[in-house]
């Protein structure tokens, strides 16, 4: 009998091990990083913006597991990552302003020499590596995405974190179950963008809201460290150069969206 319940104790804190370890994985995943890989980050051979399988797997390799991605949707309805039609089709494939997602799949490797992925790819690609957050920059139908991606992947939802473009869009993505929300405020009005009182009464009545991201212009850099004294981190981007990026952190930036992390800046 001793020996039985000794074996069961052991099970038991076996079980709790293992749990604990998972947590603390899951935990570590969802730590806010310093770098988000804009784009995907830089593929192998240096090229950026390519919202690619290529980038994603390079960004992965180097330790860099928080990728920001661009999304739009095909003329009947399917999710791909691309930053715009114009500049997926610049080198003149199709000459069409919002292909099908038939035509996009014939020239998402061909175009460029590069994988443009489809939203299922890309959730396949997930699927594989763990540790990968995606940080979604969905221009238009943002809700739509959000609670498509809710809907459709529910397994893999709490590894989306949803930008929004203005407060009105909070709500609709966090009753869609997204745990971590990124408002970013470039498209909103100068007197909206930082105005410290109403961003901080939104900080504190968003408990889903992790962070608040700014473009990079040294002009608003005075406006943009006094919202870096509210209690949110705050993101630069697109902000690649150690020299720049030690600019925004005397301002009070957290971190950075950047194509890459330059050796002297880890």
């Amino acid at each position: 009998m001793g020996k039985i319940i000794t074996v069961l104790v052991l099970a038991v804190a076996t079980v709790l091990m293992l749990g604990a370890c998972n947590a603390k994985q899951n935990e570590d995943i969802f730590a806010l990083p310093k770098y988000i890989m804009h784009a995907g980050g830089v593929m192998s051979d240096g090229r950026a913006e390519t919202n690619s399988i290529d980038a994603l797997n390079a960004s992965y390799e180097n330790g860099n597991y928080w990728l920001e991605l661009d999304f739009n949707r095909t003329s009947d309805g399917k999710w791909v990552c691309v930053h715009d039609w114009d500049a997926f089709y610049s080198v003149g494939v199709t000459g069409m302003k919002n292909p099908d997602s038939q035509t996009f799949e014939e020239h998402r490797k061909s175009a460029y020499g590069y994988e443009s992925p489809t939203l299922d790819v890309l959730i396949r690609w997930m699927k594989k590596h763990p540790k990968a957050v995606i940080v979604t920059d969905v221009k238009e139908n943002n809700q739509e995405f959000a609670r498509y991606v809710s809907e459709s992947y529910p397994e893999l939802a709490e590894r989306f974190v949803i930008q929004i473009y203005n407060r009105d869009e909070y709500k609709a993505v966090a009753e869609s179950g997204f745990e971590r929300i990124i408002y970013t405020l470039y498209k909103e009005l100068p007197e909206q963008r930082y105005d410290t009182e109403l961003l901080s009464d939104f900080v504190q009545n968003s408990e889903k809201l992790i962070a608040l991201t700014y473009a990079g212009y040294r002009e608003n850099a005075e406006d943009i460290s006094a919202v870096c004294e509210l209690d949110i981190p705050v993101y630069i981007h697109t902000i690649n150069d150690p020299a720049d990026q030690s600019y925004w952190r005397e301002f009070g930036a957290f971190g950075f969206y950047s194509d890459y992390v330059a050796d002297t800046a880890k």
